[in-house]
């Protein structure tokens, strides 16, 4: 026990080497304690006899009791199937898959970074914010472009109004109209006086009931002209009205300060298009900075912005014109109707003085009754051919008003400045997205969002500096997964090949190994190194495997076939020295030096120095080894 003391005193192990073998040192000296446990002080002395004897022969002898408190286990060293390894040191690096860099796609001036390195960040997480010039102007021209769209909107339906309310008729259509109703109502009343003349002809009765009811047909004719003419003064009147409204509103006090607010937001513009242009005449000299010039640009695309609303301002003190020209509009075809009105009252007046002045001379004279039935039968067919005629020319007048080329025309411009209007500010609209890039406000600023989950691992920003499109703002390594690289000699390459087993040991994590698979093999080899890179591919859902950690691959290439083998807890190792304990029988165990091959799969190749079938120690080989510190060397050290 000593001895161990001493080479734990010179020794320079780490901490954990101390906690291992203080560990060692509390099982040796338990199972020297069970070993003497219960024995007289003679057959200590005896033991120690025998024990020293043994020592100088490699061997060590064990209680029952001490094996089962040591916990030994031992296993027959037969033949196993090895996987054969290539072998070669690695290094992690960030999976350019996962590996992003966020950059604006308009330059702008940096407002604020909400993240800095090694920070975590989700995708789609805001990391920075900018105020660009250019997106505030395209925003600018988004509301402007929305306020042309509702006005022309606007205007279409006023002018869809008019034409529905035949606001385009022309003079032909309303002379085709009338025209059929006068015939229609001539029809009529030749049909109702044939009619009549006919019956009292049956009956052999005199006409001067005839002769009354044209009289009274007159009188109520003369009433329906008098009425009409009423309603054309009052339609008179109402034009009046409306047009005075009209001339008010167009010569309002609004529309003067609405051009004055125009003119004062162009001379803005002008001024400060002007100051934008100066500073850059002197950024070459260095009397202008670039931000003096990006500030002199935000102030042109507000002047631009105040323009864009003045206009939009005039446009809608102008807008009352447009209804009071509506109202003048209605009041005009309100006239007109009355004007058609007092005309068919005037034309069935004069149908009925020349039907009073027929029925009287008829009453008067006293015609025979087959006489005023020719004429009235003559009378409806003079008026049914009329009326055939003026309902003929009344459809054709009909089709083309349907299809009146005013009306359309003044449609079809007003379904062009909507679908223009619309145009812009879709147009206006996609400009402000990409600019943007899907995230801004509305006053030219743009929110920069990580594009992959993972750790800022650089910043190249700082708040009030300028950032032109695609500078690299941050740059963000995934955390999902990892590259391992290892290189191997040109000679390995042929049996390498993708999907082959790899195992990965970090060296900061010894005895810690992590299963993948090969993921590709480089085209080339390096020109100094005559090597080839090997890469694989590590899940890293934790974001422990950092870049650039160092580890140790081995990539399975096939198999050794047959060969000795024993577990890699039996081989215990001095220096350079490698050896097992071999079970001769319970309780007794040698130390046996051994040439060990290769490692795989847990296990160990036996070269030289045991054959198959001996038992060897695997279970608790350690604390033997401390056991035997005070062997004689079996290694001729």
């Amino acid at each position: 026990m000593t001895a161990i003391v001493s080479r734990l005193r010179s020794s320079r192990l780490s901490a954990l080497a101390l906690c291992v073998l203080a560990g060692v040192l509390v099982g040796a000296l338990a199972l020297t304690a069970l070993g003497t446990r219960a024995q007289t002080p003679e057959e200590r002395v005896v033991e120690d006899e025998h024990a020293h004897e043994a020592s100088e022969e490699g061997i060590i002898e064990l209680t029952e009791e001490a094996r089962k408190l040591a916990g030994l286990r031992s296993e027959t060293v037969r033949h196993r199937t090895l996987n054969e390894w290539l072998k070669a040191p690695g290094v992690l690096h960030a999976n350019p898959d996962e590996t992003a860099t966020v950059s604006p796609a308009v330059g702008g001036t940096i407002e604020r970074v909400l993240v800095t390195v090694g920070d975590p960040v989700q995708r789609g997480q805001a990391v920075a914010v900018l105020r660009c010039a250019e997106l505030a102007s395209a925003q600018a021209d988004v509301a402007t472009a929305a306020a042309e769209l509702k006005a022309s909107e606007e205007a279409l339906a006023r002018k869809k109004a008019l034409a529905a309310e035949g606001g385009f008729a022309s003079a032909p259509y309303e002379e085709a109209r009338r025209a059929h109703d006068e015939t229609r109502e001539n029809l009529r009343l030749a049909e109702a006086t044939l009619t009549r003349v006919q019956r009292l002809a049956a009956l052999g009765a005199p006409n001067q009931p005839a002769a009354e009811e044209a009289a009274e047909d007159l009188s109520d004719a003369r009433e329906a002209v008098r009425t009409a003419e009423a309603e054309l003064g009052a339609a008179k009147e109402a034009l009046t009205t409306a047009q005075r409204i009209a001339q008010r509103l167009a010569n309002g006090s609004g529309r003067p300060a609405a051009e004055a607010r125009v003119a004062q937001a162009q001379t803005a513009l002008d001024t400060a298009r002007a100051n934008t242009a100066r500073l850059r005449g002197l950024l070459p000299d260095g009397l202008a900075t670039e931000q003096e010039v990006a500030a002199s640009k935000a102030d042109e695309a507000e002047a631009q912005a105040d323009l864009e609303e003045a206009r939009q301002a005039l446009r809608i003190v102008e807008t009352p014109s447009d209804e009071a020209h509506l109202s003048v509009k209605t009041a005009e075809r309100d006239l007109a109707s009355a004007q058609t009105k007092l005309t068919e009252a005037q034309s069935r007046l004069r149908v009925c003085q020349a039907r009073h002045a027929r029925e009287a001379t008829v009453a008067s004279e006293a015609l025979p009754a087959q006489q005023q039935v020719a004429e009235a039968e003559t009378g409806v067919a003079v008026a049914r051919a009329a009326f055939e005629q003026a309902r003929l020319a009344w459809e054709r007048e009909q089709r083309l008003h349907k299809g009146d080329v005013r009306s359309r025309e003044a449609l079809a411009d007003g379904e062009a400045a909507v679908a223009s209007a619309r145009a812009r500010l879709r147009a206006a609209e996609r400009l402000v997205g990409v600019l943007g890039q899907g995230r801004q406000d509305g006053n030219g600023r743009v929110t920069l969002v990580a594009p992959v989950s993972g750790k800022v691992s650089a910043r190249g920003a700082r708040v009030g500096a300028m950032a032109e499109p695609g500078t690299p703002i941050l740059e963000i390594i995934g955390a999902r997964s990892i590259w391992v690289e290892a290189a191997f000699y040109e000679k390995d390459l042929p049996r390498l090949a993708p999907g082959q087993a790899m195992q990965v040991e970090l060296t900061a994590l010894p005895g810690k190994s992590l299963e993948t698979t090969v993921y590709a093999i480089d085209a080339a080899l390096d020109e100094h190194t005559r090597k080839a890179k090997v890469r694989g591919l590590l899940d890293n859902p934790g974001g422990k495997l950092l870049p650039d950690m160092l580890v140790k691959v081995r990539i399975r290439v096939g198999t050794l076939g047959s060969a000795l083998a024993v577990p890699t807890e039996a081989v215990q190792g001095d220096g350079d020295c490698q050896f097992v304990f071999v079970e001769e029988e319970p309780g007794r165990y040698r130390r046996v030096e051994v040439q060990v091959g290769e490692h795989a799969d847990g296990l160990v190749e036996i070269r030289e120095g045991i054959e198959a079938g001996a038992r060897v120690v695997t279970k608790g080989a350690f604390l033997l080894k401390s056991e035997s510190s005070e062997i004689s060397d079996t290694c001729g050290h």
